[in-house]
């Protein structure tokens, strides 16, 4: 097992230090996922509710419980046996007194398939895994998971944990040229003084937008050590988070710096409900880190995050976020379309100016553990996502279709803005359009069924399809997948770059 987090010590001593006070929490912690938290659309995005939507993770509150329930009992029934009920309907362990709780649970992922690509391949996923969680009255909760996991990817997975030393969204560990070996934990400890203050000491991820991506915070990058506040006063919703990074790859290029380069973030976003239709948000950003021999650097962003609900079963979103270059995202999203009961889908553009999120010392880039704070394809692209999920009694489809252009740099020494982790110059920032450089083309497609085992942490049966193809006037390179596996958890994983 290769486990090896690095985290401030004060966050390792309040962690064990609140464990044994949450053991003895009814606010209830979700981990973020696009595909589970879709199905709260009929309630997030109501012309009925006046809903703050844009932070993530969120805690189940009052409004969100009864969808929340009927999702967490969806094909329950009545069991005989310890077996039939702990496989079908409950947590492996499952506390519940009259201030507390306190569950767990064994996570698989076991995955096997083929990358019909190239010289083709097998492919395949070992995941064991954990998570415990619990409350305390309305005021506390804790969770923490942690995975150890061995896999072959498809190639241009492969290829990107090869040039970046680690697995997306994840963790480094044990990197083989073909067959990978990796660890990956999180832990979040929240207080909840008064009902509308939260107080979040995490080793997790946060998101902030209302689409699939986001540009101004999302959860692609790897866990980081974070304190986050979330408050509620009146129609106005703040939150501040201050994070502890690293950023490994910037050693790979400089030999000379540390192999876990230390940086801080904070990240401040004040949403006003205008109305129950219509919101909008203000977002800022600080980057800094200590350099080795010209002092401190640091790069600071603006945005602005809106939502619109136009329609009483669609709503389109929007985001800006100017640092050097600009960046944004603009997007409609519904539930029950044509007619059709928990049919929802999602139409999202976004794009980022070359060297957005970039800066003059590649340690103060908007990244965190060698990818992007924001979008998985860094900058100088343009991208379109559509998704449709559909939920049936214990069955989940989805159904995604991505196109990406974007400029690559054609020898080592070109920058032509893709690359967060390359310097740029006062020349370069004012130059260059969108697809500058070698120009080329992404198609992205997945297919995706599902039977819900259990739905208590999304034990399934997962089947799906996939096919993948990057071309330019250079090469085409193109991946061709089918995956089965039995799978559990709600992590947020992107392998769509």
């Amino acid at each position: 097992m290769y486990i090896k987090l690095r985290s401030p010590n004060i966050f390792t001593f309040l962690f064990f230090l609140f464990v044994p006070i949450l053991t003895q929490a009814q606010a209830t912690y979700q981990p973020y996922s696009y595909h589970f938290y879709q199905k709260f659309n009929k309630v997030q995005y109501s012309w009925e509710t006046n809903r703050h939507t844009a932070v993530k993770p969120m805690i189940i509150d009052s409004v969100m419980t009864p969808v929340y329930d009927s999702l967490m009992n969806i094909g329950v029934r009545e069991r005989l046996t310890w077996v039939g009920r702990k496989l079908w309907n409950e947590h492996l362990i499952d506390v519940k007194g009259e201030n507390y709780t306190f569950y767990g649970d064994f996570i698989p992922d076991f995955q096997i398939g083929r990358d019909f690509g190239g010289a083709g391949k097998n492919t395949w996923l070992n995941t064991r895994g954990f998570q415990l969680g619990g409350t305390i009255s309305d005021k506390f909760f804790f969770y923490t998971s942690a995975y150890e996991n061995q896999g072959v990817f498809p190639t241009y997975v492969n290829d990107f944990i090869l040039e970046n030393e680690v697995v997306p969204g994840q963790m480094y560990g044990k990197l083989g040229t073909d067959q990978q070996d990796w660890a990956y934990a999180s832990a979040i400890v929240s207080y909840s003084p008064v009902q509308n203050l939260n107080f979040t000491i995490a080793y997790d991820k946060n998101f902030i937008g209302d689409g699939y991506r986001s540009m101004l915070l999302s959860d692609v990058s790897s866990n980081s050590t974070f304190f986050k506040f979330n408050g509620l006063f009146g129609d106005v919703q703040v939150t501040s988070i201050v994070s502890y990074m690293l950023d490994p790859r910037e050693s790979i290029h400089d030999k000379s710096r540390s192999r876990s380069l230390r940086k801080w973030g904070a990240f401040q976003y004040a949403d006003w409900n205008i109305s129950n239709r219509f919101s909008m948000g203000l977002f800022h950003s600080l980057i800094w880190a200590s350099r080795d021999d010209t002092g401190v650097g640091d790069m600071m962003q603006v945005g602005l995050n809106t939502k619109y609900k136009a329609f009483k079963k669609a709503s389109f979103y929007g985001q800006l976020l100017l640092s050097k270059k600009l960046s944004g995202q603009l997007g409609v999203r519904g539930f029950d379309a044509l007619g059709v009961k928990d049919l929802n889908f999602l139409a999202e553009y976004n794009f980022a100016k070359p060297y957005s999120y970039a800066d003059n010392d590649p340690l103060t880039s908007y990244s965190n553990y060698s990818q992007s704070l924001a979008h998985p394809l860094g900058a100088n692209f343009r991208e379109f996502v559509g998704i449709a999920n559909y939920s049936y009694k214990k069955f989940d489809f989805s159904l995604q279709g991505n196109y990406g252009l974007y400029g690559l740099d054609v020898a080592e020494s070109d920058n032509y803005g893709k690359d967060l982790f390359k310097p740029y110059d006062a020349d370069l920032i004012h130059k260059g359009s969108i697809g500058q450089g070698l120009k080329t083309n992404m198609v992205y497609a997945d297919a995706k069924i599902a039977y819900v085992v259990n739905p208590k942490y999304n034990l399934r049966l997962e089947a799906g399809a996939g096919l993948r193809r990057e071309s330019n006037s250079e090469w085409t390179n193109t991946s061709t997948l089918i995956t089965l596996g039995l799978r559990a958890s709600f992590r947020n994983l992107y392998y769509d770059f």
